[in-house]
């Protein structure tokens, strides 16, 4: 747990700046503390290509990375459909 409670001690300066600059109020935390973001990058087709689980609730999947994924994914798809 100590490393966790560490990530989430780290990043919520960010966050809190963020909530009062952007006028950003959130309803009630529901679920436990403990959970961890995950993203997750589905093709058209139902197929999950790409997954992301984050140390902490500001950590997600970088958008260079999803770009990447996706662009080489799309390239992989168009190259057998023309089969």
């Amino acid at each position: 747990m100590g490393r966790h409670f560490l990530a989430w001690t780290v990043g919520i300066k960010k966050i809190i700046h963020a909530v009062f600059a952007n006028k950003f109020i959130t309803g009630a935390i529901e679920g436990e503390l403990q959970r961890i973001p995950a993203d997750f990058l589905i093709a058209l087709d139902g197929i999950i290509i790409e997954s992301y689980y984050g140390k902490d609730i500001g950590d997600h999947l970088p958008i260079n990375q999803l770009l990447n994924t996706a662009r080489s994914y799309s390239a992989r798809n168009r190259k057998y459909s023309d089969d």
